[in-house]
């Protein structure tokens, strides 16, 4: 599969999970920008920040509800050798939110310039104790929730570009992602 088909696939993923969220019963208040179709069901027109804060906040209710079940003795377990641990993948959740924030928000490639050629482990870190893993990925949900809310509508089809690095990408693609 080559990557733009990959792409393609992703960007009609996203279109149907995101969706889901715009769609309510007849029985349910109509905004007059909501699209009717048949058998009771209308889609309420969202634009891409809309979608995204409430695509996350769906996100966010669901991952609470995972790492809620989570135990400090579960840190260090792997599903097979050499994967992720536990830890490991929390403290990724937060780190790549963050670093991918910043090149929507700020054009800051720094995430990039360290992990497309030194890896994860390059900005990854070492993960500490569940708890505190868990604390960064609230605070850093919390903020990523914040400030994409804040961020000018107008601003969401920005590209932000990094020629030394090949890469180009929409300030919604890099909230997305």
């Amino acid at each position: 599969m080559t990557t733009s088909e990959n792409d393609a696939i992703g960007v009609e993923m996203r279109c149907q999970l995101l969706c889901l969220k715009g769609w309510k019963t007849q029985d349910h208040e109509r905004e007059s920008a909501g699209r009717q179709f048949g058998d009771g069901v209308t889609m309420q027109s969202m634009n891409i920040q809309e979608l995204y804060l409430t695509q996350k906040e769906a996100l966010r209710g669901r991952t609470r509800q995972v790492t809620s079940l989570l135990r400090e003795d579960h840190a260090a377990w792997r599903p097979v050798p050499g994967a992720l641990s536990i830890g490991e993948i929390l403290r990724h959740l937060w780190v790549s939110e963050q670093g991918m924030r910043n090149i929507a928000l700020n054009g800051d490639f720094s995430y990039y310039e360290k992990r497309i050629p030194g890896g994860l482990s390059a900005v990854l870190g070492t993960p500490r104790t569940i708890a505190e893993e868990i604390a960064s990925l609230e605070s850093t949900q919390t903020e990523t929730l914040a400030l994409a809310a804040a961020f000018p509508l107008a601003r969401w089809e920005e590209v932000r570009v990094h020629e030394g690095l090949g890469v180009r990408r929409a300030v919604a693609q890099s909230f997305l992602d």
